[in-house]
């Protein structure tokens, strides 16, 4: 739906070619958009500490500045034995140039 954003009158035909096996109605998606988008904004916005853009994401309370380094900081930051996924990470040559 991306694809047309800016332009409602696609979403329709959009939802119809690519979720009409997904069980999800149409009118839940509109009736979603319509009545409670905005409420579930106001309470994620309420849930968060002020930010100045998104995704705001921080590390054990640092400011991750490049979000392509998400995984690293994380296997960086985590003091328990390593995830599958950080082993992954420190198998292969990369860690001195990401963690760096």
């Amino acid at each position: 739906m991306e694809t047309y954003e800016g332009n409602p009158s696609y979403a329709s035909s959009c939802f119809s070619n690519t979720m009409a096996n997904s069980g999800l109605a149409w009118s839940t998606v509109t009736d979603c958009s319509a009545k409670e988008a905005s409420a579930v904004q106001n309470q994620g916005a309420l849930a968060t500490p002020q930010h100045d853009y998104v995704p705001w994401v921080l590390v054990e309370g640092t400011l991750l500045s490049n979000t392509n380094l998400l995984l690293q900081s994380i296997c960086k930051a985590y003091t328990g034995p390593a995830p599958a996924s950080c082993k992954r990470l420190y198998s292969t040559n990369e860690k001195s140039l990401c963690m760096a």
